[in-house]
């Protein structure tokens, strides 16, 4: 029965090591395209006065413009090779732990393999199994995090204002003449 504590000490430290896998951090650089109008946009005109001079205003409204975004891993960040190293130490462990489990019950009867000595092994076996998933899962969530992406981002207005000029007079409309009032007795 001592084997077993044994083991149980070795999944232990096994679990430690696997779960001591890491999320990497990924770093994004943003490389935007100019704004563009989008196909329902409008231009509208504006006056815009200051003091005794004018100018048209155009504002052009939705506009976007498309965002790049390209993601690396720092190079100083080993969470990448350290989730890689664990997945592929954890798992060949498994087949060690797996082959050499099978020969020792395979040797010890002459007339065939004991099942009752394999089961506690193969305990063992499955949970290396189960703690590679879990740097081999972090593995992949940091390649699918660090993937370069397009995206269309909503942009502010396009403002492009004309040239000052003197503002033309108001429009005024001749006075009306007033009617005759007449006063009755």
């Amino acid at each position: 029965m001592h084997w077993f504590y044994i083991l149980r000490l070795a999944v232990a430290g096994a679990a430690s090591l696997a779960l001591g896998g890491c999320v990497a951090r990924v770093d994004e650089q943003r490389i935007e395209e100019p704004a563009r109008p989008t196909a329902g946009a409008r231009g509208e005109v504006t006056v815009e006065r200051r003091g005794e001079d004018c100018r048209d205003v155009t504002v052009t409204a939705p506009m976007v413009r498309v965002v790049e975004l390209r993601r690396s891993f720092p190079e100083s960040s080993d969470a990448q090779s350290r989730n890689a190293a664990l997945a592929v130490l954890l798992g060949a462990g498994a087949g060690l732990v797996g082959y050499d489990a099978s020969s020792i019950a395979c040797s010890r009867n002459d007339g065939g393999c004991s099942d009752k000595e394999r089961t506690g092994i193969r305990t063992v076996e499955y949970g290396m199994i189960g703690l590679a998933a879990v740097p081999l899962a972090l593995l992949a969530y940091n390649a699918l995090r660090g993937r370069d992406g397009r995206a269309v981002e909503a942009a502010p207005p396009e403002v492009l204002p004309g040239p000052w000029h003197p503002c033309p007079a108001p429009v005024t409309s001749p006075a009306k003449p007033e009617a005759p009032v007449s006063i009755r007795p």
